[in-house]
């Protein structure tokens, strides 16, 4: 039941970023990608998945847009005086 309800929902591949927790406790980032396995008569089969732990890419990405945001800031400052 779950698997025809999770095919409705997931017709061909499904992505998605999400927070996961390792058996240590420690939360991390993943981009997941989920695709249906059907057979030849487009039967659902079973779904394969693919996580990518993105904790590094998002935290430098955060602290880029901090960073940025900040020279902006002081950009603007400098401008007005």
């Amino acid at each position: 039941m779950l698997q025809l309800q999770l095919h409705n929902h997931i017709k061909n591949r499904y992505r998605t970023t999400f927070r996961n927790s390792r058996k240590n406790g420690d939360q991390y980032d993943v981009s997941a990608t989920v695709s249906p396995i059907l057979d030849d008569n487009n039967n659902l089969l079973g779904f394969m998945g693919i996580e990518e732990d993105i904790t590094e890419t998002k935290n430098t990405r955060d602290e880029l847009k901090k960073l940025t945001d900040l020279m902006i800031d002081k950009h603007l400052e400098s401008k007005n005086g």
